[in-house]
């Protein structure tokens, strides 16, 4: 993993991370009911929390990174069912879907504990030891 907070670590043109950042970033998931990026919850979904927290450290963005912590705490906690991780089945799951599904993959833990970790180890140490909300309230990422 990248450190982001070592500048030997991050070899980024800025210039063209500009170009391609998104102007819309404060309007994505804005729906109380569904504060989701996305209309349903995919494949590997907290990519997108974890490229937000990233890109708002790299691009100094404050806005994007609290968007994306925002994303993968509200993540953490739709898939959390009485206090166990239950995530998101191979066919996806929406606002109206019943939970918790099954057909689970690996790589939604995984993707969850990469989000974490970028938090911090002990955040991914708590997902590990089976208690997801952990990540989401132990660990703050660098201003």
């Amino acid at each position: 993993m990248v450190d982001l907070e070592d500048p030997e670590d991050v070899h980024v043109d800025h210039a063209q991370l500009e170009d391609h950042r998104p102007d819309n970033h404060q309007q994505l998931g804005d729906d109380a009911e569904w504060p989701w990026l996305e209309t349903r919850l995919t494949y590997a979904n907290a990519v997108l929390a974890e490229a937000m927290i990233a890109a708002g450290v790299v691009l100094d963005d404050p806005a994007l990174r609290q968007r994306g912590l925002d994303s993968l705490e509200w993540l953490l906690g739709y898939e959390t069912h009485d206090g166990h991780l239950s995530p998101t089945p191979v066919g996806g799951r929406g606002p109206g879907d019943a939970r918790p599904a099954f057909d689970q993959q690996p790589i939604e833990v995984a993707t969850l504990a990469d989000a974490c970790a970028r938090r911090g180890p002990r955040s991914a140490a708590a997902l590990a030891r089976g208690h997801p909300i952990a990540c989401s309230t132990m660990m703050s990422v660098p201003q």
